[in-house]
């Protein structure tokens, strides 16, 4: 999955957003990680690039998680 093109001013707390946003879509699906689809996979991973991306347009790690309205027109698909 590709990242969405940002300007970074700050990157801290991007992997906990990118791991956050992802185990977030994991329980969405309901599915035991065995039980997922390439094309589950792949939205969950390209979801969590685009949410650790616009994190670091934000400064501070606390509240930069972008909303998932922003992250899902952002994602690179």
């Amino acid at each position: 999955a590709q990242c969405p093109k940002v300007t970074p001013v700050d990157t801290p707390g991007a992997g906990d957003n990118f791991g956050g946003s992802a185990a977030a879509q994991l329980l969405k699906t309901g599915k035991a990680i065995e039980e997922l689809t390439a094309e589950e996979l792949f939205f969950i991973t390209a979801y969590a690039c685009a949410a650790a991306s616009l994190s670091t347009e934000r400064f501070g790690g606390l509240g930069s998680a972008p909303e998932e309205a922003d992250v899902l027109k952002r994602m690179v698909r």
